[in-house]
């Protein structure tokens, strides 16, 4: 919660008390718009609809540049116009994907088609 602005805390999250001190819990108007989901990056997957993100953090790394290009042309499917992904610090997308701009290190956002 120390990377989170103060706002955001008191908008979408309530502190935990007693046994749950530490502990936040999500809004509902959040928690109802999130959605963990495990993937097989070998095979091409539809979903039902394009996310805003993608957190893809240190997985690339333990691929091949060609295996790498095959994995983020699958994600970007996913992702609509103007989406995020996020890699680890160690893996960049440099000569893998024409498709995504660095933000930041680890941050990158979809510009393809």
């Amino acid at each position: 919660t120390r990377e989170l602005p103060e706002y955001l805390l008191k908008k979408y999250c309530l502190r935990g008390k007693g046994q749950y001190d530490g502990y936040i819990l999500i809004d509902d108007f959040l928690q109802h718009r999130v959605s963990f989901m495990q993937r097989n990056l070998m095979e091409p997957q539809q979903l039902s609809e394009k996310v805003d993100i993608v957190f893809l953090r240190n997985v690339l790394i333990y691929f091949d540049n060609q295996t790498k290009k095959q994995i983020i042309k699958l994600v970007s499917q996913w992702l609509k116009p103007d989406g995020l992904l996020f890699t680890g610090h160690s893996e960049s997308l440099h000569g893998i994907s024409e498709h995504f701009y660095a933000l930041k290190p680890a941050l990158y956002q979809y510009r393809g088609g």
